[in-house]
């Protein structure tokens, strides 16, 4: 209750400075994502040129960013509480709050919903480029040990033809 009597007063005369560290915090949290729709985008010039090694850095690039944007989303939620009294994510601040926060906060929020719409963007196209590698490196193994194409099946596991059953036969050796 205390804490609520506290905060309505920096709401209200929307404070700039008292959001200042929210600001901060969202501006970093889209910094890292930009990093990251970076880390995507030089995944797939990895996977274009067949460079095993920029792919696997990528990889670990994208996990060594998911860390620090794990650690930066804490930091985020942690002022939001501070600061607003609620634990909503910032794509729920508009209707709860856009008419009492702060135009910095607001422009901080929109950079960092648009980047991480981009960022989305940039994983569905990495999602369906690595498929199709992934597919068309079957493919090639495929062809090089001579096997045919699997059929694709339309429910459950390709259907395989039966062994012959093991049947006596006759031989006619004569010529």
């Amino acid at each position: 209750m205390l804490q609520q009597q506290v905060l309505t007063p920096v709401l209200e005369q929307r404070d700039e400075r008292a959001f200042a560290p929210l600001v901060a915090a969202l501006d970093a949290e889209a910094r890292l994502l930009e990093e990251l729709a970076g880390t995507m985008r030089r995944q797939r010039q990895g996977v274009a040129a067949d460079d095993v090694q920029a792919v696997d850095e990528s990889v670990y690039g994208s996990w060594r960013v998911m860390r620090t944007l794990q650690e930066a989303r804490r930091r985020r939620t942690l002022l939001t509480e501070q600061l607003l009294d609620t634990d909503l994510s910032p794509r729920d601040w508009s209707e709860a709050l856009q008419s009492t926060l702060p135009d910095a906060v607001c422009a901080a929020r929109e950079r960092l919903l648009a980047t991480a719409s981009a960022v989305a963007r940039e994983i569905e196209i990495n999602r369906r480029v690595l498929a199709r590698a992934l597919r068309s490196g079957e493919d090639a193994v495929r062809t090089l040990l001579g096997a045919a194409a699997p059929t694709a099946a339309v429910y459950g596991a390709a259907a395989t033809e039966p062994a012959p059953a093991a049947s006596p036969s006759f031989i006619n050796r004569q010529v």
